[in-house]
């Protein structure tokens, strides 16, 4: 304690164990099939960063799936 007179003994407790799910953080290129100003609106709104010369949308890999954009997330 902060006068020296008590000493504290823990213990840490699992109380639960799962599998660690894979991170959706990593950047994907996104080709639009259904280029409406409605989805580029959203796009913008969610941060995702459009290239004219490639002609694609890049974005958080999490960001396609809410979208539901996974399908058109082109190749590495």
């Amino acid at each position: 304690d902060l006068h020296g007179q008590f000493r504290y003994t823990t213990v840490e407790l699992i109380v639960d164990q799962g599998p660690i799910r894979p991170s959706d953080a990593s950047i994907v290129a996104v080709r639009l099939t259904e280029n409406t100003s409605e989805m580029r609106q959203r796009l913008i709104a969610v941060g995702a960063k459009w290239n004219s010369p490639s002609r694609l949308w890049y974005m958080p890999r999490r960001i396609a799936k809410s979208l539901h954009l996974l399908d058109q997330v082109m190749p590495d």
